[in-house]
């Protein structure tokens, strides 16, 4: 949906099911939310719902830029869930989702609290999914939505279109279904020849009995994490890290376990072609 088409009516039924869903025993004064919160209750205009959102710019190298619209609002146990209005990649298409901004939790597993978090990471992840159902059930634009509606484009010229293969083998590695097969269509149209795995030891096990060129790796996945894949077999594979995670600690962690470079989403897949050849130049 065009940015300019989303309503105060909108921005309010996707905050009360966000709400609804994230403190089902109710908001206390107490939350670490709270002040966000209330501001958005106490909302009388798109105006104040738009003052409230922080805006932001997703981008590589500068090239091409994606508006990020964002609010910390939390949940009962994990007050870093973030509401999002983002841009897609035909610009000014815009669609809800949830950002679980789990790069707060001690994503690696030398940490005393790890096990615990785990726990946390996967009860924000079935939240997100639950929520982002809800607002599809309610006719809210969501970023799934958009995603879905593209796959669906691509699988049209993937069955009429004759692909000349680049002999380049790439496996994907995310657990996120519908970001998965969004960006295998659009590598396989490119000519690469695309294997998946849905989480880290799937990945793990793949690598060392079959035959890749390269991995496409998401970080925030279920059990065995994006940095502990990065730790297992970066010398065995050139890793791409593609991830929704923009902070630099992240970041820099990747390279320094040996990841070859790092894409925040959205990302055209023009510059995930161009990086992928990049990296096997070398």
């Amino acid at each position: 949906m065009n940015f300019k088409n989303f309503t105060f009516d909108i921005y309010k039924n996707a905050i009360n099911i966000y709400l609804e869903n994230a403190y089902p025993n109710g908001i206390k004064e107490k939350s670490f939310c709270y002040n966000n919160i209330n501001k958005f209750k106490n909302a009388k205009s798109l105006s104040d719902i738009l003052s409230i959102l922080e805006e932001s710019i997703i981008s590589y190298d500068n090239s091409i830029k994606k508006k990020k619209y964002s609010i910390q609002l939390g949940s009962e146990k994990y007050p870093f869930l973030k509401l999002v209005l983002l841009e897609a990649n035909d610009q000014n298409d815009y669609g809800f989702l949830i950002d679980r901004h789990t790069e707060y939790l001690a994503l690696l597993d030398l940490s005393s609290s790890y096990e615990e978090e785990k726990k946390i990471k996967d009860y924000s992840r079935k939240l997100k999914y639950k929520i982002e159902e809800e607002f599809e059930k309610n006719n809210i634009p969501t970023y799934r939505e958009i995603i879905k509606k593209e796959t669906e484009k691509l699988l049209q010229i993937y069955t009429n279109k004759k692909i000349e293969s680049n002999k380049i083998r790439v496996l994907i590695v995310d657990d996120d279904k519908d970001n998965l097969n969004l960006l295998k269509l659009n590598l396989e149209l490119l000519g690469y020849t695309v294997n998946t795995a849905s989480n880290g030891e799937e990945a793990v096990n793949i690598v060392h009995h079959d035959i890749n060129n390269i991995m496409i790796l998401d970080l925030m996945m279920p059990e065995m994490n994006g940095f502990d894949v990065i730790k297992s077999i970066s010398k065995k594979i050139p890793i791409l890290v593609l991830t929704a995670l923009t902070d630099e600690t992240s970041k820099n962690n990747c390279i320094k376990y040996g990841a070859k470079d790092v894409l925040s989403k959205p990302v055209e897949i023009n510059i995930i072609d161009k990086i992928l050849k990049k990296i096997l130049m070398k």
